[in-house]
């Protein structure tokens, strides 16, 4: 529900601004979602785990990748009855 008023204001915004709505997505929400994470690694970073940040830098979104997308494909082998076909394209 909260999701769903913070893109609503998004678009609100959008509308206002003139600025389109798909670049407001891909510039503040994407901005918003990486806020708690860069101050999770500037934290341990300043405690002394320099390394421990750096691994959360790349692994963090490393992991919802492969989350999302393994459960994502997970979902659609289950529901289709052949699967996902992939054709293979002739150059």
């Amino acid at each position: 529900m909260i999701a769903n008023v913070i893109v609503d204001l998004l678009i609100l915004f959008g509308m206002l601004t003139g600025i389109n709505t798909a670049i407001l997505g891909l510039t503040v929400l994407s901005w918003g979602n990486s806020v708690g994470d860069a101050f999770a690694s500037m934290s341990i970073s300043r405690k002394g785990f320099g390394e421990m940040a750096v691994t959360g830098c790349v692994a963090g979104p490393v992991f919802n990748l492969m989350l999302g997308l393994g459960l994502i494909t997970v979902k659609c082998n289950l529901i289709l009855d052949d699967g996902i076909e992939f054709s293979k394209s002739d150059p």
